[in-house]
């Protein structure tokens, strides 16, 4: 899709004793996860996707504040239409390597990734979102982000203001969108 995949899902885990931080190629220690929670409570804003196939419609939207994702999400097809409500799960990954179908916006620029998933209106209660079916905004640039380590600590960080961007796929029978704008808690996002 898109000519683009993510090969890998990203988890939150901290690296194991034995791979200590400053073994991590400058920018890994964002790809890793190493401080994902920090980066995800660092962001609020909206999530948007959609998928239609025949008589098929799905869509969800997610608001992301203070690290917690609440979703709302509706499912409609010939057995009806169904939706769901609750919390949702996001990844955001920074300092990922560009490759040649994703290039930098500049020499020596970085990458980003947000996965997120919510829950399925149709699979049985509790109604829990899945990594199984997340949506991925795939490897977008971002604006500047610095980060400076000392020992183990992260000594300063300059995180991308916003994040934001959309994309789709449209073909007869099926079509795919999704849509995304989280900025820094600390700089909220202007109007769009």
């Amino acid at each position: 899709m898109l000519g683009m995949t993510v090969a890998m899902v990203i988890m939150t885990a901290a690296p194991t004793a034995a791979q200590n931080i400053s073994q991590l190629r400058y920018g890994e220690f964002f790809a890793a996860n190493r401080f994902g929670v920090f980066v995800i409570k660092a962001y609020a804003g909206t999530l948007e996707w959609s998928s239609t196939s025949g008589k098929y419609h799905m869509s969800a939207s997610a608001t992301l504040r203070d690290g917690v994702v609440n979703c709302t999400s509706t499912e409609t097809s010939e057995e009806g239409t169904f939706s769901a409500s609750g919390k949702g799960l996001i990844d955001i990954s920074l300092g990922l390597d560009p490759d040649e179908e994703n290039p930098p916006a500049h020499p020596g620029g970085k990458m980003y990734i947000i996965l997120a998933t919510c829950p399925l209106p149709q699979s049985p209660p509790p109604h829990e979102a899945s990594w199984s079916n997340e949506w991925s905004t795939y490897k977008r640039q971002n604006g500047e982000y610095d980060a400076q380590l000392n020992g183990n600590q992260m000594a300063i960080m300059k995180l991308p203001a916003e994040l934001r961007g959309h994309w789709e796929v449209s073909e007869p029978e099926e079509s795919r969108t999704m849509t995304w704008r989280l900025c820094l808690v600390a700089k909220p996002c202007s109007a769009p």
